[in-house]
This record gives C-alpha cells, structure tokens and sequence, in this order.
C-alpha cells in the first residue's frame, strides 16, 4: 500500500510531518484513499491489514512488519490525531498494543486510538504538580524512581481517609499524573513498572467505591497497556480479598499472573534474619544489591528498602521536575 507520502526522517513508518493538524488531515485522507483503494475488505476485528496473527508465530505480534501495518491503519483511520501525538506513538508503543491484542491490527488500533483520545480528553500534558498539592503531601500514590533495571517503582500507601462523593474525575486525573510520570521515568529501554500496595491501612470504611476500581481497571488496561511488570499487594486484608474477589473476573490471567501477596512480618523476619546474619552472608546481600545486579522485579527482597522507607516529599518533587511536570 503506497499513499504518495515520503517517509518521515524519524521513522520508517510515518509519513512527512506537515504543519499544522489541517495539513496532517489532508495528507492522511490520501493515505486512507489510497487504503481503502486496495480492495481489501475490513473483516471485523482486523482492519485494513488483517490479522497479523497470520504472519507467525506469537513471537512476531510485536516485529517490523505488524508495526509498519499497525501505523498505516492509524494513519488510514485518523492521520491528523495520530500526527498530534507523533511523538508518543514510537515504536515501543506500536509494539505495546500489538502484544496487548495479540497481533490483531484492527484491534490494536482501536485500542491505540481510543488512548490518544483519552490524553486529549484529560488534558495529559497540561497537568502541573500544583493541581496535586494534596496529593503530593499526603504521599499515597507516587513513583520512587527505578530499580537497577530501569522499571519504575509505584508506590501505593492505602490510608485511613475515605474516598469521597464527587472526587472520581480528580483521583483520576491523578492517577493518570502518576501513571505518566512513572512512564518518564523509566530507563535503559525498560517498558514495565513494579508497583508495590501497602494496603495495611485499608478498611471497609476508606475501601473504594467498586465502580471507581473497575473504572482504574480500565485506564491501566487500556491506556497503559502491557506496563505491568510486577504487582506486590502488601498485608491485604480481608476486605481487599472480597474486593479482590470482585475484580478478578474483569482482570486478564496475564496481568493475574503478575500479582504476588506480601505479609511484610514475614519478610521483615526474613530479612532481619539475613542481614543480621555473619559477614560473609551480608557480603553476599552487599553484592546482590550491586548496581550491577539486575533484579528480576519479583523477588519483594529487592524492593524492601523501598517498602520501608518513608515517603519524602521534597524528594518526590524534586523528580517530577527531573521528567519535566511543571
């Protein structure tokens, strides 16, 4: 499929920019002419491209070719919107939603699309640390930086306060906040982020309304797609499993699969146990904290400092502004 466009410099998928959403509309209804000028039928679930399931095996959901066939649907479905986020549809994402939807493209670009207007529709990159003054003291959602292999940790601390009526739209302009920024600041070509609850403090009282968690079900599912390396769920009590309980069937068994339940006494004895232990063994402990080393992401050892460790909030803005939130 050739649309008359000369490849951007930047990417071998993309067409040249031109100025302006106007121009990128105009150029990118060629493309969709030219789509659609192929005769192909759009079966259900697969667009322009079909399913990129067909070109092989699971490993090449996310290769070359099924990026080049997802970014041309983008193109030929809403050009002007994807050139208005040039920048945020790289590779890497192109290859995040592609696993997400299993080499479907016409799935894959529905999900993708669907992203771009969610960013546009929170106002993304106009967010500031002061909307989130409260939520920046109170230091019950933030991110703690990377570990050695360049994920980002997310850190929740589930507190006494409740959830209030009316705050929906603002915990998840929030969340999104927090989301973004841990995004940011991952490194080394690290995609996926470790995300450590401590819900020791959560109640039938301060529990969130069931539809405000299927609802940050959906913004992680679907805006941040394939980012979840690993979930520590910390001294979950009995009212997170009811609630657990209810989620699950709207959680896929990939993402499932990722959950590890802590009790942090035990580890707390454990660790207690190791570090107190001869200077051989601390030696050893030493050296897999190494730079070098290269945690696994699902081994709590490795993230208990962080876990215990207060939150400082001086610190945490002082990296916001590091990744650029005004």
């Amino acid at each position: 499929i050739h649309c008359g466009l000369a490849p951007c410099p930047a990417s071998p998928h993309r067409s040249r920019c031109l100025s302006g959403r106007a121009a990128a509309a105009a150029s990118c209804h060629k493309a969709a002419t030219c789509v659609l000028a192929t005769g192909r039928s759009r079966r259900a679930g697969q667009g322009a491209f079909g399913n990129v399931a067909a070109m092989g095996p699971v490993a090449a959901y996310d290769g070359a070719d099924a990026r080049a066939a997802l970014y041309a649907e983008l193109q030929a479905i809403d050009c002007a919107l994807l050139q208005a986020h040039a920048e945020f549809v790289d590779d890497a994402c192109l290859a995040r939603y592609l696993r997400a939807r299993k080499g479907n493209v016409g799935k894959a670009a529905h999900l993708l699309l669907s992203t771009l207007k969610w960013r546009e529709s929170i106002g993304l990159q106009t967010l500031t640390m002061e909307e989130f003054d409260v939520e920046l003291k109170s230091g019950k959602l933030y991110v703690k930086g990377a570990d050695s292999a360049g994920r980002a940790l997310l850190v929740t601390r589930k507190r006494a306060d409740a959830f209030k009526a009316g705050e929906t739209d603002h915990y998840l302009r929030h969340l999104a906040f927090t989301l973004e920024t841990a995004c940011r600041v991952m490194r080394g070509g690290a995609e996926a982020w470790v995300w450590i609850m401590d819900l020791g403090g959560m109640t039938r009282a301060n529990s969130p309304p069931i539809n405000v968690s299927l609802t940050t079900l959906r913004v992680l599912a679907d805006h941040f797609p394939e980012r979840l390396h690993t979930c520590f769920f910390v001294d979950a009590p009995t009212v997170f499993g009811y609630l657990w309980t209810a989620l699950s069937p709207f959680i896929d068994p990939v993402t499932k699969s990722k959950v590890i339940f802590i009790k942090s006494a035990e580890w707390r004895e454990r660790i207690g146990s190791k570090r107190a232990g001869s200077g051989v063994q601390r030696a050893e402990a030493a050296a897999n904290q190494d730079a070098a080393h290269v945690p696994d992401g699902r081994d709590f050892e490795q993230y208990w400092d962080v876990y215990e460790t207060s939150y400082d909030e001086a610190a945490y803005r002082e990296l916001l502004a590091s990744v650029g939130w005004p």
